[in-house]
């Protein structure tokens, strides 16, 4: 990312929102290094952190892109394609597992069934598992506190 980046914007804004709680803005940033340097893929992640703020309409969100998704391979090419993520072969069977798998919690997460974490947990163990579901949990928190707080980069 550039200095000035959209995506810089909104962590800057982010941190500020934040930073009226130092401790919880702490905890915010030791659980997000948790999660990146877990077991999932940083390009599943990513993938799905970017899928849920499309569904969530998180444009503060959508302006970022993680360092560690771009270093693992992540491109702008398949972000613009992620809609599409069903049938296009660029997509592994971990990324349609785990993106169908925040669509399913999104839309209805009482209706996540058994076999829809059986399904993930061949895909990324038990361990992946907790760690999905908790970056799931997280990033569903922080887009919605983005969204509330009006979070979001300045384009003009």
């Amino acid at each position: 990312m550039h200095i000035n980046s959209p995506g810089d914007v909104v962590a800057r804004r982010r941190a500020e929102v934040l930073g009226v709680r130092p401790e919880l803005a702490a905890a915010h940033r030791r659980l997000l290094a948790t999660i990146w340097a877990g077991p999932v893929s940083p390009v599943t992640l990513e993938l799905r952190r970017l899928r849920m703020a499309t569904l969530l309409d998180s444009t503060a969100a959508l302006w970022e892109r993680t360092p560690a998704a771009l270093d693992a391979g992540l491109t702008e090419d398949r972000i613009g394609r992620l809609a599409q993520w069903p049938s296009d072969p660029s997509f592994s069977q971990e990324e349609r597992v785990c993106i169908a798998f925040v669509e399913h919690f999104l839309i209805d997460h009482n209706a996540i069934s058994d076999d829809d974490v059986n399904e993930l947990t061949d895909i990324l163990t038990a361990e992946g598992v907790v760690t999905f579901t908790t970056a799931l949990i997280a990033w569903d928190n922080q887009h919605r506190l983005d969204n509330a707080l009006h979070v979001a980069a300045k384009t003009g």
